[in-house]
């Protein structure tokens, strides 16, 4: 309720701004965030283009403070509407004009280049997706969110397994409380590395950072039975892999994921009878 009636003012605020000044750039842009904030997909575009639209001004020459507006609305044609390759030319157009008129490095630059590269998965041209991340990486160096995708793209695109390994223990180094890194990367040590003891303990990480992990719990337990000591997990206090599946089978039943919980179960009955 509280957000409804502070979208509702703000909505009031940038109506009013822009009867008094129809030309505002800025306001329809906020307008145009404000929306898609609130799921309003259709009005958020509509005000981005008339965003863009009046900063071409008459000359209808580009304008490099609007880069940032041509960036919003990729986002948006890329997550909503799935216009995959509208997204792309407003990303590459806010690529041009990201360096401003004294190219300089914009503080958002390498996050265009992210989503360059998150949009390129999508489109299945993961050598372009590679590039992409790779740039975002040498702009920010500190971007957790590049390496962990880098991550996943090495695993499931390039069978670069290392260089997966090392992308999620950086992505982990810059952002300690990303439990989805500390999941992957224990999947990654079981399936690839066999690096049972540090799966094992990624997992259990992954638990610490958020308890309603199911995925983490389900996983841990089979590690625990299948690939390690179940009692000496039992004795190190982290509970036997029986424990885990239970607390999955749980979770997913609380979540709504009734296949998952199924499976859970499913295993957990078969191992009891073995």
């Amino acid at each position: 309720m509280n957000e409804e009636r502070s979208y509702s003012n703000e909505l009031i605020e940038l109506n009013s701004i822009l009867k008094d000044n129809p030309n505002d750039v800025g306001a329809y842009y906020n307008r145009g965030r404000l929306k898609f904030i609130f799921q309003d997909y259709q009005g958020a575009l509509a005000d981005y283009n008339l965003a863009i639209l009046l900063g071409r001004g008459s000359a209808n020459e580009l304008d490099p403070d609007d880069g940032v507006h041509y960036y919003a609305r990729g986002i948006l044609k890329a997550d909503k509407f799935q216009d995959y390759q509208g997204a792309l030319a407003d990303y590459n157009l806010a690529i041009l004009l990201g360096r401003g008129s004294a190219n300089e490095i914009l503080p958002y630059y390498a996050d265009i280049y992210f989503s360059c590269g998150s949009l390129r998965d999508d489109m299945q041209d993961y050598q372009g997706a590679l590039i992409e991340y790779n740039r975002a990486i040498e702009l920010n160096p500190n971007h957790a969110h590049a390496y962990y995708n880098r991550a996943l793209l090495k695993v499931d695109r390039l069978e670069d397994y290392q260089g997966a390994l090392a992308d999620y223990t950086q992505a982990i180094e810059l952002d300690p409380i990303d439990a989805d890194a500390y999941h992957n990367r224990a999947l990654l040590k079981v399936d690839k590395f066999a690096d049972y003891q540090g799966a094992l303990a990624d997992y259990t990480q992954a638990i610490e950072l958020n308890p309603n992990d199911a995925d983490s719990y389900y996983e841990r337990g089979i590690l625990k039975s299948t690939r390690l000591n179940d009692s000496l997990t039992e004795r190190l206090c982290q509970g036997s892999g029986a424990t885990d599946l239970k607390q999955a089978a749980k979770l997913y039943q609380q979540q709504g994921n009734i296949q998952d919980y199924q499976k859970a179960i499913d295993l957990q009955e078969k191992w009891e009878l073995t």
